[in-house]
């Protein structure tokens, strides 16, 4: 499966980033590649299945995000998944993407929520691979 991150700012602090390289490696035969920009939709290809983290978004259980990527991997779709800056997303970002994603109602910094996504996705990894990981 091939999977980006699109992320506004750059991480810094090396201890996020050891985590976050941390989980990206456990996903064996993945491609997954952090961009870090500003400009959104230039960097999303045409025929991607966009997931847009946003705090007016869908909680979804961890089972129901990975039948949406799996659907979506099968139809040959490349997973972009968008995180925006501290004031989050604009109304064209938002209206590009297939699913408004929430990680719940609370306020977190989005370096943070790099490191939340990065987790989901090992996650997702897991539950893909028949990997004990994941347990619900």
């Amino acid at each position: 499966m091939k999977i980006k991150i699109i992320a506004s700012g750059r991480n810094k602090d090396k201890h996020l980033l050891a985590l976050q390289d941390e989980y990206l490696k456990r996903c064996k035969n993945w491609k997954v590649e952090i961009i870090e920009t500003d400009d959104h939709l230039a960097k999303i290809p045409k025929n991607a299945f966009v997931i847009a983290l946003d705090e007016r978004g869908k909680e979804l259980k961890t089972l129901e995000l990975s039948s949406k990527v799996e659907t979506a991997a099968a139809q040959s779709k490349e997973i972009i998944f968008l995180i925006g800056a501290a004031d989050g997303h604009s109304e064209e970002v938002r209206k590009r993407a297939d699913l408004l994603l929430a990680f719940g109602k609370m306020t977190m910094a989005h370096m943070l929520v790099r490191l939340v996504l990065t987790e989901q996705i090992y996650r997702l990894w897991s539950l893909s691979n028949n990997h004990p990981y994941h347990r619900e």
